[in-house]
């Protein structure tokens, strides 16, 4: 269920009213194949409702591509057309207000990433469900994935706990990645835009989403919920993302069913409360919450794109994911020279016991054969809690790697062919936790 929504954004967007930008750089990816996960989803829904059942990495790259659109747009308008002074700083401001406005809350922004990350899980293991930013659900505090069965939910939890556990969290996953590759598109495309604003929101969002989980604000919006939710059809998948995840983190072979009956008498009492948190997890929560504010880690969120040294331009990024297993403290070094574009990222897993560490190398866009191919690579070796269990002490070794190569078709745009292969493990942005190798097909346009 998607967060409570800040209404901060004009306080921030009044400071744009003197901003410029001198780049006109434009990234837009689309993959319309992600071969496994499709196949998945045409097993739930129609070849038109596949469509609307993104994969986390097609969702990604769809909102990705929709910021960057909307801020290129945006610093192509010639505001020194309005003369008078007083005006031009005012219809700057409502227009980036617009703007955020639209990216939250309209299909493909952010609000629908959030709840699309949450809708792969469930469309990969075979249930059915509704996003509901498709109904244009403007201002509103909660936005749900609704038209998830009780039976569904049951029998999800008892054949894949970690995967289930995994789905409650899934949101804001998307959400840190849509703030990395953001701050990727500043960093090596030397773009400039003030992706910063969408960064500052997504950060302070997310640490007071599950801040709050444990408080009674949300023992009162959930029992508000019930009140209002007779229909099993109009129920979030979860309800508040955090109290759920901590409930079934702290007990992964409880059945579903043991929720107990939902307060009208009709079907089950999907959503935890903080009343029925121990004292231990009521803990573990609050300390998550806390810990969400290394997210403000960062010198973009001060739109400090990048430092040089010599030749060498350089920049760095903390972002805290919550996992299957418990969390997933990163911390992203981003390198640039004149040949070469690398991401060296340090992973340190914690579940409730032990940290477990992980590396990670990414090259973006080394291009060849006088730029006609374009090359991208994410190669991740870790350690895990083994079968993701949050107790265990004993590792779990794992790898992940993906390809990406980029063909010159057009001026301006690329024909992408990748492929990904992983042992069994976390990795952000990939919906399967199990060994799986998947290919996909897009196009890239730059300009």
């Amino acid at each position: 269920m998607k967060k409570i929504f800040f209404v901060i954004t004009s306080l921030i967007i009044c400071s744009l009213a003197n901003a410029t930008n001198d780049t006109t750089r434009l990234a837009i990816n689309a993959y319309p194949v992600d071969l496994d996960y499709q196949l998945k989803a045409s097993e739930v829904y129609t070849p038109l409702g596949t469509l609307f059942t993104p994969s986390m990495q097609q969702s990604l790259d769809i909102t990705a591509s929709m910021y960057n659109l909307a801020f290129y747009t945006l610093d192509r308008i010639k505001w020194t057309k309005i003369k008078q002074p007083f005006l031009r700083p005012l219809a700057q401001t409502l227009t980036f207000y617009s703007a955020i406005i639209g990216l939250t809350f309209f299909p493909f922004g952010d609000s629908w990433l959030h709840e699309e990350f949450h809708r792969s899980i469930l469309t990969y293991h075979g249930i059915h469900s509704h996003d509901q930013v498709y109904d244009f659900p403007i201002f509103s505090s909660l936005i749900s994935v609704n038209d998830v069965s009780d039976s569904a939910l049951i029998a999800f939890k008892a054949s894949s706990p970690a995967d289930f556990i995994r789905l409650h969290e899934a949101g804001i996953e998307g959400e840190y990645l849509l703030i990395n590759r953001l701050n990727t598109l500043n960093f090596f495309y030397n773009q400039d835009y003030p992706y910063y604003i969408p960064e500052l929101l997504i950060a302070l969002n997310s640490f007071y989403y599950v801040w709050s989980c444990h408080t009674q604000v949300a023992q009162k919006i959930t029992q508000q919920l019930n009140q209002k939710e007779i229909n099993i059809k109009d129920r979030d998948f979860t309800g508040l993302d955090f109290t759920a995840w901590v409930y079934d983190l702290f007990r992964p072979d409880e059945p579903y069913s043991a929720r107990g009956t939902h307060p009208s008498g009709t079907g089950i009492d999907r959503y935890r409360k903080p009343s029925d948190l121990t004292a231990q997890e009521l803990s573990y929560l609050k300390r998550q919450g806390y810990m969400q504010l290394i997210n403000f880690i960062s010198p973009f969120l001060l739109n400090i794109n990048g430092f040089t040294y010599g030749q060498l331009k350089f920049n760095f990024a903390f972002r805290y994911f919550l996992t299957s297993f418990g969390s997933d403290l990163t911390i992203h070094n981003y390198l640039k020279t004149n040949r070469l574009n690398l991401i060296i990222s340090t992973h340190f897993f914690h579940n409730y016991n032990k940290t477990f560490p992980g590396l990670e190398l990414q090259v973006v866009d080394y291009s060849f054969f006088h730029k006609h191919l374009i090359l991208n690579t994410d190669f991740q070796i870790f350690a895990q809690p083994k079968n993701f269990d949050f107790h265990t002490q004993e590792p779990m070794f794992g790898s992940s790697a993906t390809i990406n190569m980029g063909i010159k078709a057009l001026p301006h745009t690329f024909i992408r062919l990748g492929i990904t292969a992983k042992t069994k493990g976390w990795v952000a942005g990939i919906v399967q936790q199990t060994e799986t190798l998947n290919g996909f097909l897009g196009l890239t346009y730059r300009f």
